[in-house]
């Protein structure tokens, strides 16, 4: 891998990708976020086997390659560079970062051991973020948390005549919301209901941007 890219670009899509980095992993893997040349892009991605998050950041890609760096130890050496262009080379598992004279050298481990995550399916609809965002926040309090039903600690999305229909229910409450999209023909094959997790539902709103009135109500 030879790669150049703006350092708050890479710390951006790590300090993203690293909020899918399990907290406590048996797995030595599951510390890491894995750094990858994708059409010309660098793609990084943190997984805690129930949850991925993969993020692409702008860059000059002079050789293709994996690294599979300790997402702490990464963000740490980021924070000591200042807005600049960061040269990224591979030495074994190792990953060289260097720029104006400053240079670290991580430790990895094998890029192939890390778990797969799944590919991104294609195109459905486009959703504005900040009503998706404000849509979780309406209805994640209306699903059950004391695990005995886990059909009901999940989310039901369903797209139906242009928009995309959110619910959820505790077994007491039901909380229903709409979001509309671009969706103006229904795809070849339709759209599937598919239940998501919550666990997994809360990440993705922590991610989302936020109102600029901070009205979400």
């Amino acid at each position: 891998m030879e790669v150049r890219i703006l350092s708050e670009n890479l710390a951006g899509a790590v300090s993203q990708a690293s909020r899918a980095v399990a907290k406590r992993s048996t797995l030595p893997q599951g510390d890491c976020v894995l750094l990858e040349t994708v059409e010309g892009r660098l793609r990084v991605t943190g997984t805690d086997l129930e949850t991925a998050i993969s993020v692409y950041a702008g860059c000059m890609v002079e050789g293709e390659g994996k690294a599979l760096i300790p997402a702490g130890t990464l963000a740490r050496a980021l924070a000591s560079f200042p807005a600049c262009a960061i040269d990224l080379t591979l030495d074994g598992n190792a990953l060289a970062l260097s720029s104006n004279g400053r240079a670290f050298s991580l430790d990895g481990l094998d890029p192939q051991d890390y778990p797969p995550t799944p590919d991104a399916p294609d195109r459905v609809a486009d959703l504005d973020p900040i009503s998706l965002r404000r849509a979780l926040g309406r209805i994640l309090d209306c699903a059950a948390t004391d695990g005995l039903r886990p059909i009901l600690e999940t989310v039901n999305f369903a797209l139906h005549d242009g928009a995309l229909t959110l619910a959820a229910s505790d077994g007491f409450r039901l909380g229903v919301h709409k979001v509309e999209t671009d969706w103006q023909h229904p795809p070849v094959d339709p759209f599937p209901e598919i239940n998501v997790p919550v666990k997994t539902l809360h990440k993705l709103y922590r991610l989302l941007p936020k109102p600029k009135d901070a009205d979400e109500a």
